[in-house]
């Protein structure tokens, strides 16, 4: 089994954006390299720069849409910006973001629903759970439990707490059963999700129940994939005191400055390896240069 992580693509409904630009480079890339499709291709949020443009969701679907030419699996998770921006956001955008992006958030197999104590979302396909081989792979919304603690105050739905994130009871719940059921099938467990689970104190756009979810796929997961901050960085088992699991990545983003990089992931053997793409970009290719 072989990854390809992507992460806060931020796109823009101007099909001129130097973002969209850039990502369209990836999309040539991947189409033309020597991957014969099955590659699980994964997108740990922010797929759009704000839920407030026009069309904003649509034109990122169409972009998107343009792996498929060559992949037959893509699988995407939400970001703050997909349901607002980095200032808040508001619970309307969740329901079209769902409902646009619906065939990038589908589960293979059935979600264990009798333990979540918390309110779903409408049309909410979280967790999202699918088994590919001998790979169990588990999609989080790190938005919800935002919603969910503002709706419990009397909000209206609306958010403002800048860029961050919150996992919430009802998916902790869910995923602590899913992957206790994993125990018996003994299949390698992959989670994605958009917050940051390691940058505890990071100032308005950390992850807010991460010592709750820590212990939950501690030991349990092989790899997690996770965006946000936009750094690029590897944590591995073993190395500066990190034991959570065998390998944790954060995705960076190809808003960021320069050269456009991302991993590819491979997870045949017990532990995943990562090897690197890095596509030239310079300011001029806004001419298409």
């Amino acid at each position: 089994m072989k990854i390809i992580h992507l992460s806060d693509l931020h796109l823009k409904p101007s099909r001129f954006a130097t973002i969209n630009r850039k990502f369209k480079k990836i999309i040539t890339r991947l189409n033309e390299s020597d991957f014969d499709g099955s590659e699980l291709i994964v997108i740990t949020g922010d797929l759009i720069e704000s839920a407030l443009q026009h069309n904003s969701m649509e034109s990122a679907h169409k972009l998107i849409g343009l792996l498929q030419e060559k992949f037959n699996n893509i699988m995407i998770c939400s970001g703050n910006h997909d349901f607002g921006n980095f200032w808040g956001g508001d619970l309307k955008y969740m329901k079209p973001f769902y409902h646009i992006f619906s065939e990038f958030m589908t589960s293979n197999t059935t979600v264990p629903d009798d333990v979540a104590v918390g309110t779903k979302p409408p049309g909410s396909p979280f967790p999202i759970v699918n088994i590919f081989g001998n790979h169990l792979f588990i999609g989080l919304d790190s938005m919800e439990g935002e919603f969910e603690e503002e709706l419990k105050k009397g909000g209206s739905g609306d958010w403002n707490w800048w860029a961050e994130g919150k996992i919430g009871k009802r998916q902790r719940d869910l995923l602590e059963k899913i992957l206790e059921e994993n125990e018996s099938r003994d299949l390698k467990a992959v989670v994605y999700l958009h917050h940051h689970p390691y940058r505890k104190n990071l100032e308005l756009n950390r992850l807010r129940d991460v010592d709750k979810f820590n212990p939950i796929v501690k030991d349990k997961v092989g790899l997690l994939l996770f965006g946000h901050n936009h750094y690029y960085q590897e944590f591995k088992r073993g190395e500066d005191g990190f034991d959570e699991v065998d390998l944790a990545l954060e995705g960076g983003s190809i808003k960021t400055k320069g050269d456009i990089k991302f991993r590819i992931i491979d997870y045949s053997e017990d532990k995943p390896k990562t090897s690197e793409i890095t596509i030239p970009f310079h300011w001029y290719s806004i001419f298409g240069c």
